[in-house]
């Protein structure tokens, strides 16, 4: 019997031991990931949740680059409910943060259009001391309707226009380009009654460094912004914890 517990103590040690996660620099996984193929790995990174795919990158440097060679494609388990109060990812918390994170390698996986070596399977994702980068945030312009009426709002920046409707005293929001941009406010009938421009000149005062964010206020015949202050002071801003 004692041999049998002896044993049995070796096993369950072996199993432990194997179940560990092997810690690899991140140069290492990118140059050889077959090498490591199906392991359980721990690697340091700037981690980046973008709705259901994660990434990390190997610094603030590559992802200020968009180098695309020293990135890795991170995928989450989608089956966890969304973080509490929100339908975002549980992961948003870690949103450009420096992490540890550990995943199993899977050399089968080539990203959503099949370019990729490689993918990490998400198991763990431990959040390393230290500020959120957010210059890495996206900017997001908030409207207020206080009109009376429904707007139906035309958003442009840069190359790109977004189209949404927001309902008399709600909010809407919408991400934009710093320094570029204009806001219609129109009718159901598509008929323009309000304007301005997002990000003129001058416009720094009503730039939320916190959250990344512009505030606009529409009226029966304007846009206007609105500081920071009073509107985190007086509307009722949804919860974004990839950027709070």
């Amino acid at each position: 019997m004692k041999r049998l517990v002896l044993s049995c103590s070796a096993v369950w040690l072996a199993v432990a031991r194997t179940s560990v996660a092997l810690e690899v620099p991140f140069d290492e996984l990118l140059k050889n990931p077959a090498r490591f193929n199906r392991q359980e790995v721990t690697i340091k990174g700037l981690f980046e949740v973008e709705g259901d795919d994660n990434y990390l990158w190997r610094d603030a440097r590559a992802r200020k680059q968009l180098d695309w060679k020293h990135w890795i494609h991170v995928v989450p388990d989608l089956s966890l409910p969304p973080y509490p109060g929100t339908n975002m990812s549980p992961d948003s918390p870690a949103n450009l943060h420096w992490v540890r994170l550990t995943g199993i390698v899977d050399t089968t996986f080539h990203g959503r259009i099949g370019d990729e070596p490689f993918g990490l399977l998400q198991k763990k994702v431990e959040v390393l001391p230290g500020r959120r980068l957010k210059q890495f945030l996206a900017i997001l312009a908030w409207f207020k309707n206080d009109s009376g009426r429904e707007a139906k709002m035309e958003v442009k920046f840069g190359r790109e226009t977004a189209w949404f409707t927001i309902s008399p005293g709600k909010i809407g929001m919408n991400g934009i380009e710093k320094g570029t941009g204009t806001a219609i406010a129109k009718t159901s009938s598509e008929k323009s009654f309000a304007e301005c421009a997002l990000t003129p000149p001058g416009s720094e005062r009503y730039f939320d460094r916190d959250k990344y964010a512009y505030y606009y206020r529409i009226t029966k015949n304007t846009i206007e912004p609105v500081l920071p202050s009073e509107a985190k002071t007086h509307w009722r801003l949804y919860p974004y914890p990839d950027r709070d």
